[in-house]
Parts: C-alpha cells; sequence; structure tokens
C-alpha cells in the first residue's frame, strides 16, 4: 500500500482508538437518569483516559509508522494529545463539581471527594491522576525555570505518565458504571494491555533490539568554535538506508536502556553506507560533552524517522533555508546531490550570528563548483566591516531577489531557530509557496 493512502487510516485508527469507549456507552449500561451534565461529565473522562493513554504512541519510535510520518508533526501531536486529556479531566470533574442545571450551585458530595483521607478508593484514584496532570504541566513548562535536568524530567514524565494513566484507570473500573459491563470492561483492558505494549516497546524491546546493533564512534572533528561534527559507524551490520531530512536518536555513554537520548538530524550523503555524520551544536547538558568523546566508543543509534524527503524526484528544483546549526540537513542533501551528481538547481539561505562561526563554510564553496546549478546566500547578522553580503536576517526581501524562476514549484526545507521559522513561514507565504512544498523541520521537545 501506498505511503500517501497508509498515513490517514492510520490517523483514523489511532482516533478510533481513542474515542472507542464512546461507540459502546449506549449498549453498555442502562440510562442512569442523571442528566446531560453529569453523562456528558462521564464522556469527558473517558476520552481524557483514552487520550492519557494513547499519547505515548505517537513518540513510542515505532520504525515502520515513525516512517510515515515527520517527528516534529508527532511531538505535536503528543503535546496535544497530552493537554487534551488534562483539560478533559479537568472538566469532567468541573461539571460534577458545579451543578449547572439547577441553577449554578456547588454540590458538596463531589467537593468532598478531594478530601483523600475520607473519599473512597475510587476518588482517591482520580484525585490522584489529576494531581500527576498537574505535576507533568508544571514539570513540563517551567523545566527551565526551574533548572531540571532534561534527564531527570525524562524520568519525572514517566513517572507522573504512570500514576495518571494508573489512577485515570483505577478510577474508571472502581466508579464500576459503564465499565461494568462486560464489553467496556474488556476494552479498557484491551486498550490497557496495548498501552504496556506500546510501554516495553519503548523501554525493553527497542533496547534490547539496540543493545545486539552497536555502534562506534569514528570521527570526533570541530568544525567551528561551538560545532562538532560526530561520524559513527555500526560494529558489523549495514548502515540503514536514509533520505536526507531525517533525524536518529542517539545514546552515548550509557546503556540503550537508559532514559538519555538525544535527536539529531543526519548531515552525511544518503548515498554513503558506510556511517552516519551529524553536526551538534554545544547547547546543553549531553551537546556539551560532544569534544570529549573518544573514537572507538561505543554509541547506540536509532533511526532513521522522518517522512519529507527534501529530493523528492517531483521537484525540479530545492530551496534551503538554515539558520545556526540547522544547516546540518541541508548539509545531508547537498553532499547527496553531489554523491548523485543530481544536476537540479538548489540554493541555500544560511542565517549566522559572525562569519567565524558558520559552519562547513569552506565545503559550501566548493561545493558550489562541484554542483551544477548551486548558490549558498549567507546572510550575518553581524557582519565583518568589509562584508558585501547580506546583513540582518533572511527576509522576504532577500529570498525575492536570491530565488529562480519556477521556485513555487521547488521543494523548500527549513530548519532553524523557532522564531526564523516563523519569520519564514510568513515569508514563504507571501511569496506565494504552496503550503505542501514546504517542510519546516521543528524539534520541541517539551
Amino acid at each position: 500500500m501506498k505511503k500517501t493512502a497508509l498515513r490517514p487510516l492510520l490517523v483514523i485508527l489511532f482516533f478510533l482508538l481513542i474515542f472507542s469507549p464512546l461507540f459502546l456507552m449506549p449498549f453498555t449500561a442502562e440510562r442512569l437518569g442523571r442528566g446531560f451534565q453529569r453523562e456528558f461529565s462521564v464522556i469527558l473522562g473517558f476520552i481524557g483516559l483514552t487520550m492519557a493513554g494513547w499519547q505515548l504512541a505517537p513518540i513510542s519510535r515505532f520504525t515502520p509508522a515513525q516512517k510515515l510520518f515527520n517527528m516534529d508533526k508527532l511531538y505535536r501531536v503528543h503535546h496535544f494529545l497530552s493537554v487534551a486529556s488534562a483539560v478533559f479531566v479537568l472538566v469532567h470533574y468541573l461539571l460534577l463539581l458545579f451543578n449547572f442545571e439547577a441553577g449554578i450551585g456547588i454540590n458538596g458530595w463531589a467537593l468532598n471527594l478531594l478530601n483523600v483521607f475520607t473519599a473512597p478508593l475510587r476518588a482517591q484514584m482520580g484525585v490522584l491522576s489529576l494531581l500527576a496532570y498537574l505535576l507533568i504541566t508544571l514539570t513540563s513548562v517551567f523545566r527551565k525555570p526551574f533548572k531540571l535536568g532534561y534527564d531527570a524530567w525524562r524520568v519525572l514524565h514517566d513517572i507522573f505518565t504512570l500514576l495518571l494513566v494508573g489512577g485515570g484507570l483505577a478510577h474508571v473500573l472502581l466508579v464500576a458504571r459503564y465499565s461494568a459491563a462486560p464489553a467496556m470492561n474488556a476494552l479498557l483492558w484491551v486498550q490497557t494491555a496495548l498501552w504496556v505494549l506500546a510501554a516495553l516497546y519503548i523501554r525493553v524491546f527497542k533496547p534490547l533490539w539496540q543493545l545486539r546493533h552497536p555502534w562506534k564512534i569514528t570521527r570526533v572533528h570541530q568544525e567551528v568554535e561551538t560545532v562538532y561534527t560526530l561520524r559513527v559507524a555500526p560494529r558489523g551490520f549495514a548502515v540503514p538506508a536514509f533520505h536526507p531530512g531525517q533525524v536518529a536518536w542517539l545514546t552515548v555513554r550509557r546503556s540503550p536502556f537508559s532514559l538519555s537520548r538525544h535527536p539529531f538530524s543526519i548531515a552525511s550523503s544518503a548515498s554513503n553506507r558506510d556511517y552516519y555524520e551529524f553536526a551538534i551544536k554545544k547547547l546543553g547538558d549531553f551537546t556539551n560533552t560532544i569534544g570529549q568523546l573518544k573514537k572507538g566508543e561505543t554509541v547506540y543509534v536509532d533511526g532513521p524517522f522522518g517522512h519529507y524527503d527534501v529530493m523528492h524526484s517531483d521537484a525540479p528544483g530545492i530551496v534551503l533555508i538554515a539558520g545556526g546549526i540547522g544547516v546540518a540537513p541541508a548539509m545531508s542533501v547537498l553532499r547527496s546531490m553531489k554523491d548523485a551528481k543530481d544536476p537540479r538547481p538548489v540554493r541555500l539561505f544560511y542565517g549566522h550570528n559572525v562569519l567565524e562561526h558558520v559552519e562547513f563554510r569552506q565545503e559550501l564553496e566548493a561545493l558550489q563548483q562541484q554542483l551544477r546549478d548551486f548558490r549558498c546566500v549567507n546572510v550575518l547578522q553581524h557582519p565583518p566591516a568589509n562584508w558585501k553580503g547580506y546583513s540582518g536576517f533572511i527576509t522576504t526581501e532577500v529570498l525575492q531577489k536570491e530565488l529562480p524562476q519556477g521556485y513555487r514549484d521547488f521543494s523548500f526545507f527549513v530548519c532553524g531557530p523557532l522564531p526564523m521559522m516563523a519569520a519564514i513561514r510568513a515569508s514563504l507565504t507571501e511569496l506565494g509557496v504552496p503550503r505542501d512544498k514546504a517542510h519546516y523541520e521543528e524539534f520541541n521537545m517539551a
């Protein structure tokens, strides 16, 4: 089956699983005469629970599925489901607390459910789930102000997710109204089994496979002051095929069972089947140690992931727009085009702060001679006094001056800081570039 047909089918299946309890509700319990508000509260509670359980699926890194979608979009779906499930569960309780059907009033029995010392166990489990939602939100939104390291945040995130899903499931089963019906009870346990399998795949099965397929570091090279090229090669097995624009997750100096893994765009040529290269900038806890890595050290690689192929054959030309270390996937495109002797026109708009920190500067100059129709347009925010190129930011005017004729049919690939990405979106829209021609690589973990 073609990928274009399989993607919507997977999306439909995913949301059918989320909303599946609603399909059984009319057939699994007699009408309890509790009114629309109470029943609507129950509906939101069911949806909130299944959303919380399935929010792990988009980030499970199940390779066949995640080659059909881009990682940035999958993480946006994960974030959306996490927030939506929290809102649904909160509104579920508020509809129990406030009685809108008999005028705005407070149901004392619902308020008493918050007292974990006197409330029944089903209510205690619901409160535990709500508290876990709150803690996940606080630690994710305020991770940097709290000075919470990424690895520590990952551990807390997993613990809170287990508490909110486990507490929510226990709450639903103990309430034992709709969930007491055999069909609904079976559905909830089947869903739970699938969630457990997804967690086992992430935390056990995938690490076991990686443990049997280690890679080794073959080169660590400093490109500029804060950027290193890391080259890794497999130990005794073939390099997985990939296309430019895909990403892989690296685990270095840790077991593959560790929660410490980091995503990077592959920067090497797709024609090279001996190794992967990554361009990594020193920005955080892990990346600050890149320069300390040694040749021969073991590394575990999970990937490649991502659907969009910027070099797809239907595109008459390619436009790459990069900011800072966002040039890494652009280098993969250019190196692949050189190795494949691709004659199509290609333009790289490369924004940076200062000339001295422009990554791959000499290689880019050489590629302008090696590729048939390639031009690199550097835009410096703080150019030297003798700079004759563009200064400031990559603007609509810069793009309009340098884009070749027929650019609206080209394949566009944009990667860089989030403010730059937003500005480029507006510029490409203004320049009439169709939305389906442009791909934006955003990777916001939390």
